[in-house]
């Protein structure tokens, strides 16, 4: 996969991520003691963290791992999550939504940019470090996002400053009042920059800060808003624009592509819901010819339209695939820099990686993979003297390895490493209680939530979370398996399966009543929290929220004097049209394979009965249909 894809790929995913932080930290909110929403945000914050780190975007990867350092305390500990870590977790949350929504909005838009690049952003990554973190007084580094900022207030004829405070060294809450002048300044004026990367709790970075902003505002509204108590020291200094933007223009290169049109996926997935509703309409047609066509010539009409209508789904789902071999050309360098960082040599070597899947396989698959290159890099590959005891070369090898049987799809990683020490395990991760020579039992044991060997989690891992991930996404898969092979000294290898051929289809699933419900996470733009104040109705006495009409699974809900008592809603979206399906309790996504996948159609013509292969799935299948009817 080229870096622009797999960086497109990285905001979509972060959002997301993002998507889910904020449902999850809303939750906390009226339940701060639930220890399995605690894990679901510190899921989130770790993926997020990895692909961050797997494009190098260290603001994002800073913030998140600060994310993963405050949630860790509670996970571990069983905790009751307090306020200001809420509105800490939420501050770093909106920081990284204000840098995806750049990246969506200027650097992925594909009408008008091919590639961008900053033509004066140094690539050497000592300085960047220094000018980061250690000099605080000195000109920082700016990333493309912040740039952009500075440039947007300049045409705002908004100044430009740096202010430079220090915390009283005896005072022990310095993160704390930090982050409260930080939040007032943040009221008055536009932050671009702090000196250090606020998120990481250790007190003593934030005992002097600098704080590069732009404001429209008088100064001494800003000497105001950060003179607290305890903060002993404070100076403001106008800058120039220049000294950070200087010839900073975007190099713009557009490419015209000869016979290549670029489609949204939206727009495939707008196709895919009319070829739906066609091959629906025909089915009921179909079921009900006998009784007007006597003749027989409708039918061979139906028949017809039938055919193409498959036929055209066969073109977008040909359109919708990728290949494997494309989205893991990108690991070969993330396998050598994360070993380089490591003080540790290895390569990649990818076979068989010719296969086509479809694009949510494709990332489904990557996210895995990524996770278990890294395990294998930081847990199995050694440093090159331990290699060098143990008579292997210095450069450790790793395999990724597609392999194809029937409909069977099989990915491999293979190290040569140090292989997994079980008597270790058993003493660390479970008192020795747990025989773990199988290894389906060393598994189980190695993907339980927060299960390290790592003494001190670092920037890379070891907080007992990337297999936990790991066998979290694969449990999202129908009938998806991982398996584990290790012997010591010689190596691990890790065996991802997915059953029933390479497309695969989103579904979030839902409780509503007693019924276990599958909707397409396609049509779901939001999921919400219903406050029974904004329910009214509208000229026809149907029910509305917020504007938008409401559904059951038996259709439009019309306004009674009792309000509807479910407590969540999905924004459905499908052709154009838009509603709010009630339910019960969201309950967690699922991916499909559509060639297993098979929809009875019944009395109600928007829940179908699904059948998984030959067998009655546990849920029903809402058609998003159900808000253009």
């Amino acid at each position: 996969m080229s870096e622009k894809k797999l960086f497109k790929t990285f905001v979509s995913d972060s959002r997301n991520f993002i998507d889910n932080m904020v449902h999850i930290i809303d939750e906390l909110k009226k339940n701060p003691g639930n220890n399995e929403l605690i894990t679901q945000a510190f899921r989130n914050a770790h993926s997020l963290k990895s692909e961050a780190a797997f494009l190098k975007e260290e603001e994002v990867l800073k913030i998140s791992h600060s994310m993963e350092s405050i949630l860790e305390k509670y996970r571990k500990r069983g905790a009751i999550v307090v306020k200001p870590d809420l509105d800490k977790l939420k501050f770093s949350i909106d920081r990284v939504n204000e840098i995806i929504d750049y990246y969506h909005e200027t650097v992925l838009d594909q009408s008008t940019l091919e590639t961008m690049q900053p033509k004066d952003v140094p690539e050497d990554k000592d300085t960047v470090k220094q000018s980061s973190i250690t000099e605080v007084t000195g000109i920082p580094t700016l990333t493309a996002f912040e740039k952009t900022l500075l440039r947007e207030a300049r045409n705002r004829d908004e100044k430009f400053y740096r202010l430079t405070f220090e915390i009283d060294k005896n005072f022990p809450m310095k993160y704390a009042k930090a982050f409260l002048v930080i939040s007032n300044l943040e009221m008055l004026v536009n932050v671009v920059r702090t000196i250090p990367v606020f998120g990481e709790e250790n007190e003593e970075l934030y005992e002097r800060m600098s704080i590069f902003f732009t404001s429209g505002v008088a100064e001494k509204e800003i000497y105001r808003a950060v003179n607290v108590d305890q903060v002993t020291s404070i100076k403001l200094a106008a800058l120039s624009y220049d000294m950070f933007l200087k010839d900073s223009s975007w190099e713009i290169v557009r490419k015209r592509k000869n016979n290549i049109v670029k489609v949204e996926s939206e727009k495939l997935d707008q196709i895919s819901n009319y070829i739906d509703e066609i091959k629906i309409d025909i089915y009921r047609v179909l079921k009900n010819l006998d009784k007007i066509d006597r003749g027989g010539n409708l039918k061979i009409i139906l028949e017809r339209v039938k055919t193409y209508s498959e036929e055209m789904e066969g073109v977008i789902k040909a359109v919708e695939m990728v290949s494997l071999k494309e989205s893991f050309s990108c690991f070969e360098r993330y396998v050598r820099d994360l070993a380089s960082e490591l003080h540790k040599k290895a390569e990649l070597k990818i076979e068989g990686a010719d296969v086509k899947i479809s694009r949510k396989a494709g990332e489904i698959i990557s996210e895995i993979v990524i996770h278990l290159l890294r395990n294998a890099v930081d847990h199995g590959i050694e440093l090159p003297g331990e290699r060098d005891q143990n008579g292997k070369p210095p450069t450790g090898k790793i395999l990724l390895k597609v392999e194809q049987e029937d409909d069977v799809l099989r990915i491999i990683v293979e190290d040569d490493g140090r292989g997994i020490d079980r008597e270790l395990v058993a003493s660390q991760l479970t008192n020795g209680e747990i025989d773990l020579t199988k290894n389906e039992d060393l598994l189980k044991v190695l993907t339980r939530n927060g299960n390290s060997t790592k003494e001190k989690p670092g920037r890379i891992s070891g907080r007992g979370i990337g297999l936990d991930i790991v066998a979290h996404k694969i449990g999202e898969l129908q009938g998806g398996k991982l398996l584990l092979n290790s012997t010591i000294f010689e190596g691990s290898r890790f065996t991802l399966i997915i059953p029933g051929g390479f497309a695969l289809t989103a579904f979030q699933l839902v409780r509503s009543g007693t019924q276990l419900i599958a909707v397409p996470k396609k049509n779901i733009k939001k999921i919400m929290d219903i406050q029974q104040e904004h329910y009214s109705s509208d000229s026809e006495g149907a029910l509305v929220y917020k504007n938008l009409p409401v559904f059951s699974t038996d259709g439009r809900i019309f306004a009674t004097d009792r309000k509807p008592s479910e407590i969540k809603g999905l924004s459905l979206s499908y052709l154009g049209k838009s509603g709010i399906f009630l339910f019960d309790e969201i309950l967690f996504e699922k991916y499909l394979s559509e060639q297993d996948l098979t929809l009875v159609i019944e009395d109600n013509q928007y829940l179908y009965r699904v059948l998984y292969g030959e067998n009655n799935a546990e849920y029903m299948y809402l058609n998003p249909a159900i808000v253009a009817g």
